[in-house]
């Protein structure tokens, strides 16, 4: 009997240090053990006070009674502890499986994380990079507006230098046209002097009074019914002349000089 209470103080012992070791997890547990352990003082002071007053035999076995029935009650505890310990061992180690599957979930959702911060460090790094590419290529756009600015500058003063150039190439053009019209003048002088010989008045050739329709006193026209090859000879000799409302009419002295007061009255005309 000793030895089964020393086997189930030993029982008790392992369990306050499961207990303990588990946080305080089973404290109604303890609670009721400590009761237990009250009841069984209180049975043992009984045992004493019943033992001093009875000593017959029908007492002890009595006692020996209630001894085994302690016993067995008390082993029927150790059993029902032994089953709440390996149900708390098994929870243990549910409880470790899950402490593992959570670090190691951890440990992932860490990498996970450092991974997303390299990422996100090498994203910045980019962005960096292009807030440099497009600084520079602002510069560039700047460079290329004011190259841009400087070429319509140039482009504006070459045009205007065309411009001027142009008119300079018109004012050449009628400095050559009236150079080639006096000439047509000098040479119709000298060939009028040559085949109209003393008639001053039909050539009406003075100094000084010389125009592009004296061209018409010429032997060629003279008296004769203007016709479309004339007008292509003079055409191509002096563009100036306004020829082709003389076809089909007789070049006489009063025919040209009609054409060279409309002439002048159309030049005095367009001067004003």
């Amino acid at each position: 009997m000793n030895s089964t209470r020393e086997e189930l103080q030993s029982t008790r012992e392992e369990l306050n240090y499961t207990k303990a070791e588990l946080n305080s997890t089973r404290k109604e547990l303890n609670s009721t053990k400590f009761e237990v352990l009250s009841a069984r003082e209180e049975l043992n002071s009984t045992k004493a006070e019943l033992n001093s007053t009875r000593k017959e035999l029908n007492s002890t076995k009595v006692e020996v009674l209630s001894t085994r029935e302690e016993l067995n009650a008390t082993k029927a505890e150790q059993q029902s502890t032994k089953e709440e310990l390996n149900a708390i061992k098994a929870e243990q180690q549910s409880t470790r499986e899950e402490l593992n599957a959570t670090k190691a979930e951890l440990q992932s959702t860490r990498e996970e994380l450092n991974a997303t911060k390299a990422e996100l460090q090498s994203t910045r790094e980019r962005l960096n990079s292009t807030k440099v590419e497009v600084q520079s290529t602002k510069e560039e756009l700047n460079a290329s507006k004011a190259e841009l600015q400087s070429t319509k500058e140039e482009l504006s003063a070459t045009k205007a230098e065309l411009h001027s150039t142009r008119e300079e190439i018109n004012e050449t053009r009628n400095e050559l046209e009236d150079t080639k019209r006096r000439l047509t003048e000098v040479e119709f002088e000298l060939e009028a002097k040559k085949e109209c010989g003393d008639r001053p008045l039909r050539c009406a050739l003075k100094k000084g009074r010389l125009s592009k329709w004296d061209i018409l006193y010429s032997c060629d026209y003279y008296n004769k019914v203007f016709t479309r090859r004339q007008h292509k000879n003079l055409r191509n000799s002096w563009r100036s002349l306004n020829t082709e409302r003389l076809l089909g009419i007789k070049v006489t002295d009063k025919v040209i000089k009609l054409i060279k007061d409309l002439d002048e009255t159309s030049t005095c005309s367009e001067e004003m």
